[in-house]
């Protein structure tokens, strides 16, 4: 295969119906537009690196465990409606259903997790009841009793002693018909140094994989588990005031074979496309090149967000070619 080269490009367009918050990685960004291009041209600048690094924000909610996709909602119930507990509508909050599992990473020490907690109205008549945990590690440091009716609230305030990360666990009572819904309302964390942060903002947060943005496999080898023992060299320059250009070179020391990355960044759109180039400097031919993804990233969204997938079809001479695709990932 020597001399082979592909030429292969993709337009990578990732958008949220809830588009990223000012706290994704920095306060800031002050609208959306800002935000959209500053996110594209942060990932590009990380992934196409010396040393990639994550994206990953300070402080964060994590899905860890839902019933079903979907069932976890920011400031709504699992249904889908208000959260309302009792007497009460909140507008902020996280909705869930039994039984749920989530975690708060934050990188400062916590000192209390402050909520009003109960059974979602929703769940009424249906012979269910939901209890709340609060868990650091492999300790559980507030429980709940069940909770059989929405008619009034559990005021929570669980001290957390510095915790920087700590679990959110709703369940339902053994021997329930049916998984219960339950409301985390205006949940909150107090820091140790007076801040506070709200449950709905964290739940906002992105994380992006580190890896560069693209795979495949050498002799059998996928890409991931040698390409950073590749020797890389990076190229930065402007095209001109609407295009940035980072070029990611890196070369196989042993058969020769180099891949090349050229990725344009866009300063006025939310965007980024690249081209891959493989080629081979070395004597022999190269080891068989499979299973090549030219777009291969990993994003794990805000909770409670849907993300869309928006490309082309493609063309194979029919009179559906370039059709625009609308596709949710989940």
């Amino acid at each position: 295969m020597r001399s082979n080269r592909f030429f292969l490009s993709l337009l990578l367009s990732i958008t949220a119906q809830v588009l990223l918050q000012p706290l994704l990685f920095s306060q800031q960004q002050t609208n959306s537009a800002t935000r959209e291009l500053w996110f594209n041209r942060a990932w590009a600048e990380r992934a196409f690196a010396n040393v990639p690094s994550p994206m990953a924000p300070n402080n964060r909610l994590i899905l860890i465990r839902e019933e079903r996709a979907g069932d976890t909602k920011k400031n709504l119930c699992s249904l889908g409606g208000k959260i309302r507990l009792g007497e009460r509508t909140y507008t902020r909050g996280i909705g869930v259903k039994s039984r749920s599992v989530l975690e708060v990473k934050l990188s400062k020490p916590a000192a209390r997790f402050r909520a009003d907690v109960g059974l979602d109205p929703t769940s009424d008549g249906t012979h269910t009841a939901v209890r709340f945990r609060v868990e650091v590690g492999d300790k559980t440091i507030f429980v709940s009793e069940f909770i059989k009716t929405s008619r009034a609230a559990l005021k929570l305030d669980v001290p957390l002693d510095g915790a920087q990360t700590f679990g959110l666990v709703v369940e339902a009572a053994p021997g329930s018909e049916f998984p219960g819904r339950g409301n985390w309302a205006d949940a909150r964390v107090l820091l140790q140094d007076g801040s506070q942060l709200w449950l709905d903002e964290l739940a906002d947060q992105w994380d992006v994989g580190a890896d560069l943005p693209f795979s495949f496999t050498l002799d059998g080898q996928p890409s991931r588990e040698f390409l950073s023992q590749w020797k890389r060299d990076i190229q930065l320059e402007t095209v001109d005031e609407k295009r940035l250009r980072r070029t990611v070179k890196l070369q196989d020391p042993a058969t020769g074979l180099e891949v090349r990355a050229v990725a344009t960044i866009y300063t006025d759109t939310p965007g980024v496309d690249w081209t891959l180039y493989f080629s081979n400097h070395g004597s022999k031919d190269t080891p068989i090149i499979e299973n090549l993804k030219a777009l291969d990233v990993t994003l794990n969204p805000g909770v409670g967000t849907t993300p869309r997938l928006l490309r082309l079809k493609g063309s194979d001479a029919q009179v559906d070619d370039w059709q625009p695709l609308d596709l949710n990932p989940a």
